[in-house]
């Protein structure tokens, strides 16, 4: 289990770098570093969107999905834990709620937030956990250095979907073959591209994202359905 704190530990070792030179950047500096950033957020969430090899199950998965997370009303809850952690942090920074959800998502939609646990799980193998971790590491400087400590906070939840990932790892493995975690990756790179949008401000009303989250539990299900229909 030591190997599963590797990432958390680099992340909030990323984020404490990343808020120490957020105090020797200008201000017209993190105006011009800011929406290269979220344009660059953008373009990885684009690459990781067109390898899905199904679009009709991405789009029936972000559909189905944000009809559950209205229902949950998982934005209002997201946003509100973040001004709960806001407050009990003193700490009045616009960007922290979303540092928070940017940095969550960025660092736990991935395939190697789901292989990493995996492989640790079953094999013993910690090389992908290894390598996301340093990944994490350096974008959580990057994340930091320009919303602050929100960043931060990711570290412990990311931490938590990791966990659950490695310590039921011989039950999750057949029902995440490799084609599954591509799709679940395929989705949150959707969901990336979702964040880019908001940051950079191109529409005017916001995408609510965290209400789209289900969408990346309908890969799973849907195999699962093949599987026992002996469709797949």
């Amino acid at each position: 289990m030591l190997n599963v704190l590797i990432n958390p530990v680099a992340i909030i070792l990323g984020s404490l770098i990343g808020i120490f030179l957020k105090k020797f950047i200008k201000e017209e500096h993190i105006d011009s570093i800011f929406p290269i950033m979220n344009l660059i957020i953008g373009i990885i969430g684009i690459q990781g969107a067109i390898k899905m090899d199904n679009m009709l199950l991405l789009i029936f998965s972000l559909v189905i999905g944000s009809l559950i997370g209205v229902n949950l009303h998982l934005d209002d809850k997201v946003h509100s834990l973040g001004y709960k952690m806001q407050n009990l942090m003193k700490n009045n920074d616009p960007n922290l709620t979303q540092g928070f959800i940017t940095a969550f998502i960025v660092h736990s939609v991935g395939a190697m937030a789901i292989l990493g646990p995996l492989n640790i799980g079953l094999l013993g193998d910690s090389s992908i956990m290894n390598t996301k971790s340093a990944l994490d590491f350096l974008s959580s400087i990057v994340f930091a250095s320009i919303y602050g400590p929100g960043v931060i906070l990711s570290a412990p939840f990311t931490f938590i979907y990791e966990l659950a990932i490695y310590l039921l790892s011989t039950w999750i493995e057949p029902i995440l073959p490799v084609v599954v975690i591509n799709q679940i990756s395929a989705i949150g790179s959707v969901l990336i591209v979702a964040i880019s949008v908001n940051l950079l401000e191109i529409k005017d009303k916001e995408i609510k994202v965290p209400n789209y989250m289900p969408a990346l539990l309908i890969p799973i299900i849907w195999h699962g359905l093949l599987n026992f229909l002996n469709l797949g």
